[in-house]
């Protein structure tokens, strides 16, 4: 803030004790605190000691605990921020400040007014500093707008003031209210369990290796092409030219396909903004980082406060909510590998993590996910434009084994040992138990023949089944009919 020493900004001090002395004696108003807190930030209070009691008051209603006098105090104390506030006698002094929790709104209303005022004046500090460093008119139109949306954001009340409204409802009421019940879903990729109406999924990968944001791309792609009335908006930190040019090789000359490029207007004014774009199918907010501009990802009050207007736009509009974001450095137990408070994975209801495989066009998902129908473990890979689900990586990494075997197996018999074909592969060389699974699942498509006891003297041997030949060879799986099958030798596990 730059502004001459010698004035004050303004501010009240009596107002900003009064309330957060209405937040520590609000008791079980949950409305009343929903109310208060989501209309307020840190920078509302002037004094730096009363910033540090709002955030502690914060932090234990985003974990859903009673902020009291000694919870505060308690959560003061052990962030080491106690003395700072102004001590243990100063914080309980705080409810004397209050004459009844019932006027927190009005008292809010007068810290808005004067948060707002401080920050105009702040404003008008940095353009006038800006203009007398040589700032040219066009950059300090552009400044001054920037700066007015700061400001704007601050004048609208924060969604969770739109609490509410669906009230208390039956099971018979929920049960009437789909004729076949269950979550429907927006086949992302070809799979579905990844995305829904109504659903927040958080997709985190390394930044510019697992390839998110094309990857996503491709799968809004293939959803708007399969139901081209859906309404898709993409919030991206991409560049234009890149967004352009891909729409662009992808025909996608549609006015259902909405973009908004980052271009620093607070996360609360887009929000709002979303909301009126309604009605909306599916918005992809490419990353939630940039977006919400969560600086300290570890704070999981900040966390809280950016994601939760986000999940209650879901749910409200009925809209099927991704947000990218980025994975730790060090790998984390499951679901604890995306970056930051832990608070944002159980915000969600699915968290993909997006990584990369041995294989260059192949990324490994793993997900945490409110659904059964969500696959634990799924690898995609991406030819050309295209990403399709392959399935669970161990039945993916079986078939290219088999793959590898089926050109080894002689023509007739007495045919091979598993040992003998092992040996003769290549380098990655498969273990022997990878070995004898993908021969089983040659024998059980028809493509090769067993023989032997599997005993010592008497070896399982392979070979090709009469109907495949070497003219024949071709791909394992893909649903084909492979012929006659032989029957199992008793007790075989070739």
């Amino acid at each position: 803030m730059r502004l001459p020493q010698e004035q004050v900004p303004p501010h009240n001090v009596e107002v900003e004790q009064s309330v957060l002395g209405g937040f520590l004696a609000a008791g079980e108003s949950n409305e009343l605190l929903d109310i208060a807190l989501g209309n307020l930030a840190p920078e509302a209070f002037y004094h730096k000691g009363h910033r540090r009691i709002f955030t502690a008051i914060l932090d234990l209603w985003a974990a859903s605990q009673r902020p009291d006098l000694i919870t505060v105090t308690d959560r003061l104390r052990q962030r080491g921020e106690l003395d700072e506030a102004g001590g243990a006698a100063y914080v309980t002094s705080l409810l004397d400040a209050t004459v009844t929790p019932a006027l927190l709104p009005q008292h809010v209303a007068i810290l808005r007014r004067d948060w707002l005022k401080r920050t105009l004046a702040a404003f008008g500090a940095e353009i006038h500093h800006a203009a007398l460093d040589g700032y040219e008119p066009e950059q300090l139109l552009a400044l001054g707008e920037r700066m007015l949306e700061g400001v704007r954001a601050i004048q609208m009340p924060s969604l969770p003031l739109e609490r509410g409204g669906g009230g208390i409802e039956s099971a018979a009421d929920l049960v009437r209210e789909q004729a076949e019940p269950g979550q429907p879903w927006f086949p992302l990729w070809g799979q579905e369990g990844l995305s829904g109406p109504g659903l927040v999924t958080l997709i985190s990968g390394h930044s510019k290796v697992a390839g998110k944001s094309t990857s996503m791309s491709i799968g809004l792609r293939d959803l708007h092409r399969a139901h081209p009335d859906r309404k898709i908006l993409i919030l991206s930190e991409e560049p234009r030219t890149v967004m352009r040019d891909r729409f662009h090789r992808w025909g996608l000359d549609t006015d259902k396909l909405l973009v908004w490029f980052a271009d620093g207007t607070p996360w609360p004014t887009v929000l709002q903004r979303v909301e009126a774009t309604a009605p909306l199918d599916v918005l992809f907010v490419d990353t939630i980082r940039s977006f919400a501009g969560i600086v300290d990802e570890n704070d999981s009050a900040k966390v809280v406060t950016a994601m939760q207007p986000l999940v209650l736009l879901a749910r409200r509009r009925n809209i099927a909510v991704m947000a990218a974001h980025h994975l730790r450095k060090t790998e984390g137990a499951e679901g604890l590998s995306h970056a930051g408070s832990t608070a944002l994975v159980a915000l969600c209801d699915i968290a993909l993590e997006l990584r990369t495989d041995e294989a260059e066009n192949r990324r490994l998902i793993k997900a945490v996910s409110r659904f059964d129908i969500t696959p634990r473990v799924l690898m995609i890979e991406k030819t050309g434009d295209n990403i399709v689900a392959l399935g669970s990586p161990d039945k993916v990494r079986l078939h290219e084994v088999a793959q590898r075997v089926l050109p080894l197996l002689p023509a007739e018999g007495p045919g091979l040992t598993r040992e003998e074909i092992r040996d003769a592969l290549d380098d990655p060389r498969p273990s022997l138990e990878q070995t004898s699974r993908a021969l089983r699942l040659l024998k059980d498509s028809g493509r090769a023949l067993v023989a032997g006891r599997g005993r010592k003297g008497d070896p399982y041997r392979f070979c090709l089944a009469e109907t495949f030949h070497s003219t024949t060879k071709g791909s394992i799986g893909g649903g084909m009919a492979f012929g006659k099958v032989s029957a199992r030798p008793e007790g075989t596990d070739g």
